[in-house]
């Protein structure tokens, strides 16, 4: 789904999938990181698509947040202004 709310649209992308273990919520978004029910139901994956996400995200000056169950699912949120990117200069990296 999308919406503007406060100046930004927000997105929301959900599914009923395998949720996040509670206590590794705070390292989902970590280069390389993979949930462990994630790594045992799904062994492919390098652990960097929601890394690059949040900073692709956060370098056009939005913000990324999720919500998640284990067994039940997850739903991942992000916001961009409305006013555009943030004008970048010099050269970027996603460090």
């Amino acid at each position: 789904s999308i919406h503007v709310q406060d100046n930004s649209f927000v997105c929301a992308v959900t599914d009923t999938g395998i949720g996040i273990p509670e206590d590794e919520k705070p390292f989902i978004f970590q280069r390389f990181y993979r949930a462990s029910n994630a790594i045992s139901s799904y062994p492919d994956g390098s652990g960097l698509g929601l890394y690059l996400v949040k900073k692709i995200i956060e370098s056009g000056g939005g913000k990324l947040w999720f919500t998640s169950e284990e067994n039940k699912g997850s739903a991942f949120f992000f916001s961009i202004p409305l006013t555009g990117m943030k004008a970048q200069e010099g050269e970027v990296t996603l460090a």
